[in-house]
């Protein structure tokens, strides 16, 4: 059955994407989008969320002394032009991320959107095949390729925010 986009409006964007049924090689093949029983699933766990902020130390102020959560690292990553600082909340880490200048996809997205949520870091087992699953299920990638992301930590690539309900999801496996 053909899904029609709901909108608040004519003029609006949909609302839920558009985008082909889940390949019958990544799900179960009835329609449900459930796993194929067969497949282990694309990710493993929630590995971290990325926040985009324009004032780091204020960020690390907030999050250290206020929340009480402890600072895990801090890193340049010149690729991404970011400067990062990661804290531990229990299993998941958030990344607070800020541009090193205006070039950046960081910086990009603070002046579109402001300070905020920039992506959804899932754990996968290899990001080459991970990647490879995503877009069979019909989902565009921003990465063609898996390529070094943590500080050099993990294997990264991006899904597209299009193709993802609107979140910008990152693909991420330890490098070992």
């Amino acid at each position: 059955m053909a899904s029609t986009p709901i909108t608040s409006d004519d003029s609006a964007r949909p609302l839920r994407p558009t985008s082909p049924q889940p390949s019958p090689t990544t799900t179960g093949g009835d329609g449900s989008g459930a796993p194929d029983r067969g497949a282990p699933p694309l990710a493993r766990r929630l590995s971290h969320l990325g926040v985009a902020v324009e004032d780091l130390e204020a960020a690390i102020e907030l999050y250290g002394r206020v929340l009480g959560l402890p600072l895990a690292r801090r890193w340049v990553a010149e690729a991404d032009g970011i400067e990062v600082a990661s804290f531990r909340a229990g299993d998941l880490e958030i990344e607070l991320m800020r541009p090193l200048d205006e070039t950046s996809p960081v910086a990009r997205f603070l002046a579109r959107r402001g300070a905020g949520l920039h992506h959804v870091a899932f754990e996968v087992e290899d990001v080459g095949s991970a990647l490879e699953r995503a877009r069979a299920a019909g989902l565009e990638s921003v990465d063609e390729h898996p390529r070094p992301g943590g500080g050099g930590r993990t294997q990264v690539a991006f899904l597209h925010p299009r193709s993802t309900l609107g979140v910008l999801m990152e693909l991420e496996a330890h490098a070992g």
